[in-house]
């Protein structure tokens, strides 16, 4: 893909996730906390649950690889607060040797 087919790609998104915040009725600046984290972690999906989906969820961040790695493992991480789902994201990563996986690490700083 060339950078002038991302710019619109990258543009569509931000909309389609501000538009997804307005009706789920994110709190302000999750956008930008999920928009934060997937920078960090660029292996991973970031989004926000108010609490309403999945049904009987907490209200907070949760994340997903964006490709799981051959044996179809994809943990599904879930923190209240975005530096709480960085760390479960470097946790986890440190557990199942994310470097195997992708053949790097995200960001593992702070």
């Amino acid at each position: 893909m060339t950078s002038a087919e991302e710019a619109p790609q990258a543009e569509r998104a931000e909309r389609h996730r501000r538009h997804i915040a307005k009706v789920f009725r994110w709190p302000a600046g999750a956008v930008e906390n999920t928009w934060s984290l997937e920078a960090k972690h660029p292996h991973w999906q970031v989004g926000y649950t108010n609490g309403e989906l999945p049904v009987g969820s907490e209200p907070g961040y949760f994340a997903r690889l964006r490709r799981s790695p051959s044996g179809g493992y994809n943990p599904r991480l879930v923190a209240a607060t975005p530096r709480g789902l960085h760390l479960e994201i470097v946790q986890e990563e440190a557990r199942c040797e994310f470097k195997y996986w992708f053949g790097g690490s995200s960001d593992r700083a702070g």
